[in-house]
C-alpha cells in the first residue's frame, strides 16, 4: 500500500471516530456524520485526502456488502406475510413520489432524462437511517415501524432495476428487439443459476466448509462466494450490486445465512463508511453559500410531498392517521443507494455536475432532519388530528357497525402475541371481550374466526366508544408503540374514570409516566422476566413455595424497587448441605435371595430401625418416587436410599443375597 494511501485512510478513520461519537451524543444519523466527515477531508473542504479515486474504490467494495446483507435479510416468507403492505403501499410510495417529483422538475426546465433520473433517487428513502431509529425508539413493531420496513424492503429491491435503465436514460443503450431479448436471456440465464446453485451446489459446498468448524475458512468461502457472484454478473454486462444481491438471496434460503450475515456485517460497516465519506468528498460547501434557498427549499419540499405521499399510502391501506403519519416522516429522507444510483448515474453522463452538487445537499440535509422529525411525531400527529377528516379516516377505516352493548366486558388493544393469550385466557374463563388492533390483516382473519375485534387507533375517541369503553371493566393495553401507549392510558382514563387499566411494557422506564396518565398496573416485561428466572433458582435453592410467593409479592408490590436497588435481599432460604450435612445417597440392587423381597417398606422398618430412607425405586425402567409403606419389594429392583454412612452398611444385609426366612 502507497504511505500516501495510508496516511488517507487514517485520516478518514480518525474524523469519522470523532463524528460518529459526537453524532451518537447529539443523536444524529451516522450516515450523515459521515458525509459530513467528507465534505470536510475532501478537495473542497480541507484537502486532507489525496488519493480520492483510491477511496472511491474502497468504497465500492462497501456496496458490495450492503446489497449482500440486504439479499440475506430478503426472506420470502417475510415477503409473504406483508405482502399487502409491501405490494400497494411500495408501489404507491414509489410511484407517486416519481411522478410527483418529475413532474415537478419537468416544469422547473430539466431535461426529461434528468428529471426521470433524479425522480428516481428522489422516490428512494434509507433503510439504515429509519431502522436505526425505529430500533431506538423500540417502534420496530409498531404499526408504522412494519409499514415503514415494507416499503424499505420494497425500495431496496427497486434499485436493481433502477441500475439498469441508466444506461438508456443516458443514450448509451439502444432500445431495439436485440437489446431486449439479450436483457431477457442474462436476467433468465441469473435466475436459472440463482436456482441451481442455491439448490443443488451451495448447501453441500458450505456444509462441507461448515463440517470443518473453522471460521477463518467459513468466512473467506462467503467473502469469495459474494465477489464471484458479484463478478460474474458484471462480466455479464449488470452490476456488481445484483450480483452481490443475488448472492445473499442464495444464501438466505440456507443453513448458514444468518452465520455469514454476522461475519460480514462489521466489514460492511467499515466499508461502507469509506462509501459516505467518498460520496461527501464529492460535494462542494460553496453550494449552500451560492443556492441557499434552492437547497433549503427543496429540502422542505421533498420531505413534504414524501411524507403526504406516505401517509396518503398508509391510509390507502387502512392504517389509522396517527400511525400513517408517523410512518410517512420517517421516510422523508433521501436513501443511501440513491447515491449508488447518483455517482452511476453522473459516471454514465445523465446527472450533470452542478445537478448532483444540489442533488448531494438537499440529500444530506433531509438525512439530518429526519431524527428532528420524528422525535417531533406527536406534534404532527396532533395538527392532523385537528384537520377537518371523517372519524373513521383518523381512527381506521374500520366499516363495521356496534355490535350489541357489553357491560363489565374486558377491551383489549393490541392483538399480538399477548393480547392473543389474553383473548384465549377470557374465553376460557367466560369473560366477555372486545379487541382493538391497527393491522387490517388480522382483524379480517380474526372477525372470519369468529372473535369481536375492531380495526382502529386506541388513541382516537371514536374507535374506544365504539368498543365500549365506558362500560368496560378492565382494559388491557399490549401495543409495541411507547408513544401510543402513553396516548391510549390517558384516552382510557378520560372516557371511564371506574376502569382498571393494566399497561404491558417492555422496559421500566416507561412505568412512571404511564401511572401518572392513569394506568393502574404496569408489567414490564424486562422485570416480569427476570422474576420468574429468580423464581426458578429459588425453588432449586428449596425455599419454601409460600417465602417465594410472598416475596414476588412484595416486589410487584413495592413496583419492582427491590429489583432496582442495590439493597439486598433476605428470604429465609434453606441450606440444603445444613439439613443434609454427612448424609449419602446410594442405590442397590436387590439380590434374587434376598430377604427383603415380598416385603412391604414399612415390614422392614427401615427409617425407624436403622435411620434409612427409601427416595425412589427403579422397576424395569418404571420409577416410582417416594414409594409409601405398602409397596413390596422385587427381586432386581433398584433402591434409591439416603442415610449417614454408618447407618447405610446395614443395607447390604436387608438387600443383599442371605437366606430367605424359613429356609436351612
Amino acid at each position: 500500500m502507497e504511505t500516501q494511501l495510508f496516511v488517507d485512510i487514517l485520516y478518514i478513520l480518525f474524523l469519522s471516530v470523532v463524528a460518529l461519537f459526537f453524532c451518537n451524543r447529539l443523536r444524529i444519523p451516522t450516515i450523515a456524520g459521515l458525509l459530513l466527515v467528507g465534505v470536510l477531508e475532501g478537495p473542497a473542504g480541507l484537502h486532507l485526502v489525496y488519493s480520492v479515486h483510491e477511496v472511491e474504490k474502497i468504497a465500492e467494495i462497501g456496496v458490495v456488502f450492503l446489497m449482500f446483507t440486504i439479499g440475506v435479510e430478503f426472506s420470502l416468507e417475510h415477503l409473504q406475510r406483508l405482502r399487502r403492505v409491501f405490494f400497494i403501499g411500495g408501489t404507491f410510495q414509489t410511484i407517486g413520489t416519481f411522478c410527483v417529483a418529475c413532474a415537478l422538475l419537468w416544469t422547473a426546465g430539466m431535461q426529461l432524462p434528468q428529471a426521470v433520473f433524479v425522480s428516481m433517487l428522489l422516490s428512494l428513502s434509507s433503510t439504515a437511517i429509519v431502522l436505526r431509529l425505529l430500533q431506538q425508539r423500540g417502534d420496530i413493531d409498531s404499526p408504522q415501524g412494519r409499514t415503514a420496513l415494507s416499503i424499505l424492503i420494497y425500495q431496496d429491491l427497486l434499485v436493481i432495476p433502477m441500475m439498469l435503465i441508466i444506461p438508456f436514460l443516458a443514450g448509451t443503450a439502444v432500445i431495439d428487439t436485440r437489446t431486449i431479448g439479450l436483457f431477457i436471456a442474462k436476467a433468465s440465464i441469473c435466475c436459472v443459476l440463482i436456482v441451481g446453485a442455491a439448490k443443488w451446489i451451495l448447501p453441500r459446498m458450505l456444509h462441507q466448509i461448515a463440517r470443518t468448524r473453522d471460521p477463518e475458512l467459513f468466512f473467506i468461502s462467503i467473502v469469495f462466494l459474494v465477489f464471484a457472484i458479484a463478478f460474474a454478473t458484471s462480466s455479464a454486462g449488470l452490476s456488481l450490486a445484483l450480483g452481490a444481491f443475488l448472492a445473499g438471496l442464495i444464501l438466505s434460503s440456507s443453513p448458514y445465512g444468518q452465520r455469514a450475515l454476522g461475519h460480514i456485517l462489521p466489514f460492511r460497516d467499515l466499508f461502507m463508511s469509506f462509501f459516505f465519506v467518498s460520496i461527501g468528498m464529492l460535494l462542494k460547501p460553496a453550494v449552500l453559500a451560492t443556492q441557499p434557498l434552492l437547497i433549503a427549499g427543496g429540502t422542505v419540499l421533498l420531505c413534504t410531498v414524501k411524507c403526504l405521499i406516505v401517509v396518503s399510502a398508509a391510509l390507502l391501506l387502512g392504517m389509522p392517521l396517527r400511525s400513517a403519519v408517523l410512518c410517512g416522516l420517517s421516510l422523508v429522507q433521501v436513501g443511501e443507494f440513491s447515491f449508488v444510483l447518483a455517482r452511476a448515474g453522473m459516471q454514465a453522463g445523465v446527472l450533470s455536475a452542478d445537478h448532483f452538487q444540489t442533488f448531494l445537499a438537499v440529500s444530506i440535509l433531509s438525512m439530518l432532519v429526519t431524527p428532528l422529525l420524528i422525535a417531533q411525531g406527536e406534534t404532527f400527529v396532533k395538527l392532523a388530528m385537528r384537520l377537518p377528516l371523517p372519524d373513521s379516516l383518523k381512527a381506521g377505516k374500520a366499516a363495521e357497525t356496534p355490535g350489541p352493548g357489553l357491560v363489565d366486558h374486558l377491551v383489549i388493544i393490541g392483538f399480538g402475541l399477548g393480547g392473543r393469550h389474553i383473548a384465549d385466557a377470557a374465553e376460557a374463563a367466560g369473560i366477555p371481550y372486545v379487541v382493538i388492533d391497527t393491522n387490517p390483516d388480522t382483524v379480517r382473519s380474526e372477525r372470519a374466526a369468529g372473535r369481536r375485534i375492531y380495526h382502529g387507533d386506541a388513541t382516537c375517541e371514536p374507535i374506544l366508544i365504539h368498543a365500549g369503553i365506558q362500560n368496560a371493566r378492565v382494559a388491557v393495553i399490549a401495543i409495541s408503540d411507547p408513544v401510543g401507549t402513553n396516548r391510549v392510558v390517558e384516552q382510557v382514563r378520560l372516557l371511564n374514570p371506574r376502569i382498571h387499566i393494566i399497561v404491558r411494557i417492555r422496559y421500566f422506564a416507561q412505568a412512571d409516566t404511564l401511572l401518572a396518565f392513569g394506568a393502574d398496573e404496569v408489567i414490564p416485561e424486562e422485570y416480569e422476566a427476570s422474576i420468574e428466572i429468580f423464581t426458578r433458582v429459588l425453588h432449586k435453592y428449596l425455599v419454601p413455595k409460600e417465602e417465594i410467593d410472598a416475596l414476588v409479592h412484595r416486589v410487584r408490590e413495592r413496583g419492582y424497587q427491590m429489583l432496582r436497588a442495590a439493597a439486598p435481599i433476605k428470604p429465609a432460604m434453606l441450606d440444603l448441605d445444613l439439613y443434609l450435612s454427612g448424609m449419602e445417597v446410594r442405590v442397590m440392587r436387590i439380590h434374587e435371595h434376598s430377604n427383603a423381597i415380598g416385603r412391604t417398606l414399612a415390614e422392614l422398618n427401615l427409617r425407624k430401625d436403622y435411620g434409612i430412607t427409601v427416595l425412589a425405586i427403579n422397576r424395569q425402567g418404571r420409577k416410582i418416587s417416594l414409594p409409601d409403606g405398602e409397596e413390596r419389594f422385587a427381586a432386581g429392583d433398584n433402591v434409591v436410599l439416603l442415610g449417614m454412612p454408618d447407618l447405610l452398611v446395614f443395607a447390604d444385609t436387608i438387600f443383599g443375597p442371605g437366606q430367605r426366612d424359613g429356609e436351612g
